[in-house]
């Protein structure tokens, strides 16, 4: 496993401008500007020195008691691939159950990852009482996805009483993709009407 950092420890001889590599010299790595020491160790014969762990932050450098340099690391031990979002909309009245259907988009992302986010908005005109699912299936399929069949998350949009800007956000859905699948929404609808329903996922490759 390699090092979090390593460096060369150096000195200026006395009288000399020239730096020198100092093998065998003490190495002290403090918090930037403090006494608060974070790591001390000794160079190799070549004056090479390694620390296994050091932490993100501002340091400053010691050799033998003197300071050498100030810098600032930075531990990146993974990266995040770029998520993306993507959003269905249904701009009128809801008052009927709907599967999948060709004027809704169909979120096909061609990699494997997870639907990090589910956020729903609506504007609810009456007292409406609807089941909003996340239906899930192959790119190719045979037939249209169904909310009986077809739903890996679903939320209830039952306000109560006549509402604007109705939201609900998920942070937490569970729901993964393959490559070879996709998504889209569906409706069950319970009672009444709800207006221009807005679902936004938040999907991230793995």
């Amino acid at each position: 496993m390699s090092a979090d950092y390593e460096g060369i420890g150096f000195r200026l001889f006395t009288d000399s401008t020239v730096l020198h590599i100092r093998p065998d010299s003490t190495i002290e790595i403090y918090d930037a500007g403090t006494a608060n020491l974070v790591w001390s160790g000794t160079t190799n014969a070549n004056g090479w020195f390694s620390v296994s762990t050091l932490a993100t932050g501002h340091y400053d450098l010691k050799v033998d008691g003197v300071q050498l340099s100030s810098f600032h690391h930075v531990k990146a031990d993974h990266s995040h691939s770029a998520a993306e979002t993507v959003s269905f909309f249904i701009s009128g009245g809801i008052t009927g159950d709907q599967d999948e259907v060709n004027t809704l988009p169909v979120f096909a992302p061609g990699v494997a990852g997870d639907i990090e986010k589910i956020e729903i908005t609506a504007r609810a005109d009456a007292t409406g009482d609807i089941t909003v699912h996340l239906l899930r299936g192959a790119t190719a399929g045979a037939s249209a996805l169904t909310f009986a069949a077809n739903s890996v998350w679903s939320y209830q949009i039952n306000p109560g009483s006549a509402k604007y800007r109705w939201s609900h956000i998920d942070s937490n859905p569970g729901v993964s993709l393959l490559a070879s699948q996709a998504v889209t929404i569906g409706i069950d609808w319970t009672a009444n009407s709800i207006s221009g329903l807005c679902v936004n996922i938040t999907f991230r490759p793995s």
